[in-house]
This record gives C-alpha cells, structure tokens and sequence, in this order.
C-alpha cells in the first residue's frame, strides 16, 4: 500500500506492507498504526508480478 495523490504514482520505496483484514470483490480492509491521511492509495495485490490498483479510502475506523 502508498500513499496516492491521484496524479504521480508511487515508487516501490513508498510501498509499506499491510495486514489485510478482508479481501472480497466488494472492497479490501486492511489495518495500520495510523489512519492513511489521504483519500486515495495504490495497491499491489499478490507476489511479482503483483497486481497494482488505485483505490480510494471509504472509511476509517479504529481498532479495538
């Protein structure tokens, strides 16, 4: 997962892994220490060759 600003791409060295909580046709959830502060991210899905996706953030909701 990076950070997106809906116009340059991030770089490889942007990308941090996350745990992902659900992973269904509807959405992702996925958890980090802190909210993303941005509305927009790209994902790479799978190993190399990973599939990338720009996304944007619905709802954040903190853990219990």
């Amino acid at each position: 997962m990076a950070l997106y600003d809906g116009k340059t791409l991030p770089t490889v060295a942007n990308f941090q892994q996350v745990q992902c909580q659900d992973l269904s046709s509807g959405g992702f959830s996925f958890f980090i220490p802190e909210p993303p502060g941005c509305s927009q991210l790209v994902v790479a899905l799978g190993t190399v060759p990973a599939m990338f996706l720009a996304v944007r953030v619905m709802r954040v909701t903190e853990a219990d």
